[in-house]
């Protein structure tokens, strides 16, 4: 079993090698960013299917991939501040989850690894989006 701590920074790792990788391309920025928060909902409906888990018990999860999904879509169709968006809420989604739905199926790491990764993707997609905002406006402007 992982620690928090342990769990934590190995999701900041796994956001740093995103955040590396999305600097060399922006097609990889927009693949992982945007595509992989499209895919979460697919993950804990997953595993609950696997642990067997009622179909009540998923509709929240199902409910909230469907939301995360959209703002991937976003992502690709409109700004990265959609996915940006998307990952800082997803960042705390773990630790809401068990107040409005049953998700003893999930990892126990699950929620602080998305913890990490959710914070240091959300901001270097904020702030990605600001930096593409900003020199589409300087285009405009000269």
């Amino acid at each position: 079993m992982l620690s928090f701590a342990t769990a934590f920074w190995i999701g900041i790792g796994l956001a740093t090698l995103y955040v590396l990788s999305a600097r060399q391309s922006a097609l990889i920025e927009k693949l992982l960013g945007a595509g992989l928060l499209m895919s979460i909902g697919l993950w804990y409906t997953g595993f609950g299917i696997i642990a067997g888990a009622a179909l009540t018990t998923l509709i929240p999860q199902i409910l909230g991939g469907l939301f995360f999904a959209a703002l991937g879509y976003l992502g690709f169709t409109r700004s990265l501040f959609f996915p940006g968006i998307g990952w800082l809420i997803h960042a705390t989604w773990d630790f809401a989850s068990p107040h409005f739905s049953d998700v003893s199926y999930m990892p126990e790491w699950a929620a602080p690894m998305c913890l990490g990764f959710g914070i240091l993707v959300g901001v270097y997609l904020l702030a990605r989006s600001q930096k593409l905002l900003n020199a589409t406006h300087q285009g405009n402007a000269g």
